[in-house]
């Protein structure tokens, strides 16, 4: 019978043996955590426990409540955080979506500016074609380029290319009012064209842009004249008001 219970005394003792290095195992692997390499608190806490308590279930239960609680007030600050920063993200999106669609507008406008009297019709002599900005399709794309524009400064600072003092440069360049229209409607879909009137009124069209640039001589002069002042005119009426 002595025999029989020391043998399972000796029995309990190993498992008592085992398990405690496993817990001593574990509580290693958790101090050695990356999870926890850069939280100050959390390390903190698990520095703190000696060993001979790893086995005092009052105290850990004490400790890790606290660190739980630690955790849970942590994760609460991150998604106040975050969800900060989705309403900031959403209104930057669109305030660069209005100042591109200011802009849209604005190009669009100054070919009325080019009008004449041709037989008796008011013709443009500089004609504007551009893409339709569909507002929504419009939102999502400029969230996308935002995100391109983050992206872009995250892997600078990871390949050591962030300079903080030119950062404001660098955030000028992405949030120009020409790239943020491109970010919308891209402006190789916008097509300029000249009106080149004939003799025979039939026949008078209008010519690409990229065709009356290679003109050589007075069409040449002509046409750029006509871009001339129809920018004119309309910077005429953004600062007076007046139409003429």
């Amino acid at each position: 019978l002595f025999k029989r219970y020391r043998d399972e005394y000796d029995k309990i003792v190993k498992n008592v043996a085992k398990n405690r290095d496993r817990v001593e195992e574990y509580f290693d692997g958790l101090y050695r955590n990356e999870a926890w390499k850069e939280n100050a608190t959390v390390r903190r806490i698990l520095s703190g426990i000696m060993k001979e308590n790893l086995y005092n279930v009052q105290h850990m239960q004490e400790l890790f409540g606290r660190l739980f609680e630690s955790v849970r007030r942590m994760q609460e600050a991150e998604m106040l955080q975050l969800e900060e920063c989705k309403r900031n993200k959403g209104e930057l999106v669109e305030r660069c979506l209005q100042r591109a669609q200011t802009v849209y507008d604005e190009v669009k406008l100054v070919d009325t500016f080019s009008k004449i009297k041709v037989n008796g019709e008011n013709l443009k002599i500089v004609k504007i074609d551009m893409p339709k900005l569909e507002e929504e399709q419009g939102r999502a794309m400029m969230a996308l380029y935002l995100e391109k524009c983050i992206e872009d400064i995250g892997r600078l600072k990871d390949e050591g290319g962030y300079d903080p003092a030119k950062i404001d440069n660098t955030i000028h360049g992405y949030m120009a009012p020409q790239v943020l229209l491109d970010a919308v409607i891209s402006l190789n879909d916008i097509s300029i064209s000249v009106f080149k009137p004939e003799h025979n009124l039939k026949l008078s069209r209008y010519i690409p842009w990229e065709v009356v640039i290679q003109w050589s001589g007075g069409e040449k002069l002509a046409g750029f004249f006509a871009m001339f002042i129809s920018i004119v005119s309309y910077l005429r009426y953004k600062k007076t008001g007046w139409q003429g």
